[in-house]
């Protein structure tokens, strides 16, 4: 399915935001499982030139102590299991020259909104380099804790 809608994803050079925004930005694939959605993301990293780098996500109870009340149902492996469109996956992978997009409104006012296509131009520890597609304005989005909305748990969280 990828190799029909991107066919030149393996000549891609991430070093060239405009040969990423020429054969990635035209076409892209949606899903709403999120199942499927790592499944294609995978793919395409096997796909795609370049070396991955993986950022693991960091959780947190939202106003409550490890110990406190929910602390024995919220444990690690719990917490880290947890997986909503509304929160960022715990292990993701990214690309130099990957397309990717906003799932929050970050800057709405500068037009860094939900849905906008970003080409990614450097991978930092704590930050995200990224060249938006539709005016090659560059940002850098930082690791920020997101708290999603009610995910049918009995206690409140947040991850970046």
């Amino acid at each position: 399915m990828l190799l029909a809608t991107f066919p030149d994803i393996e000549l891609i050079d991430p070093a060239n935001p405009h040969d990423c925004v020429d054969k990635l930005s035209a076409c892209m694939v949606l899903t709403p499982p999120n199942e499927d959605v790592k499944m294609i993301n995978h793919q395409a990293l096997e796909l795609f030139p370049g070396e991955g780098v993986q950022s693991v996500g960091v959780n947190q109870l939202v106003d409550a102590e490890e110990d406190g009340e929910w602390g024995e149902v919220a444990t690690t492996e719990f917490i880290d299991s947890v997986d909503h469109a509304s929160i960022p996956d715990q292990d993701l992978q990214l690309m130099q020259g990957m397309v990717v997009m906003l799932l929050r409104n970050l800057a709405a006012q500068s037009g860094d909104c939900a849905g906008t296509q970003y080409i990614v131009t450097r991978i930092g520890s704590h930050n995200l380099g990224a060249r938006r597609v539709s005016d090659w304005t560059e940002i850098i989005i930082i690791n920020l804790f997101l708290t999603p909305a009610d995910i049918g748990i009995p206690f409140a969280m947040k991850r970046f």
